[in-house]
């Protein structure tokens, strides 16, 4: 990203993160907690245990089903934990017609 290290005091994703490859996904959160300052938010929404399930509307859009893997709550809270995030939560998740959505948190510790 084209910003200068700590730039950010939080930083939402919404319904991105399933588009990316598990390296990208590990390069996006390093870069994520690199803008952020000590102590920065970083919020996720996005589709979570099982939104790829027979049923769910998005099921039927192969092009992008699946291109990052399942994003269920259990892997992408190790992820950013991997990635030195603190304070890792998963929220909630709500059902939807295209898949159910899932609310994550983490923050930079303070350095």
């Amino acid at each position: 990203m084209p910003y200068a290290d700590g730039s950010f005091d939080r930083v939402l994703t919404s319904l991105t993160l399933h588009h990316l490859s598990g390296e990208n996904l590990r390069r996006t959160f390093d870069e994520i907690r690199r803008v952020l300052v000590p102590g920065g938010e970083l919020h996720i929404t996005d589709f979570s245990d099982g939104h790829q399930q027979a049923g769910h509307l998005k099921s039927h859009f192969r092009p992008h089903a699946g291109r990052g893997g399942h994003m269920d709550a259990s892997r992408l809270e190790r992820m950013l934990v991997e990635a030195g995030f603190s304070s890792v939560k998963a929220l909630g998740a709500y059902s939807t017609l295209l898949g159910r959505i899932g609310y994550f948190s983490g923050v930079k510790p303070e350095e």
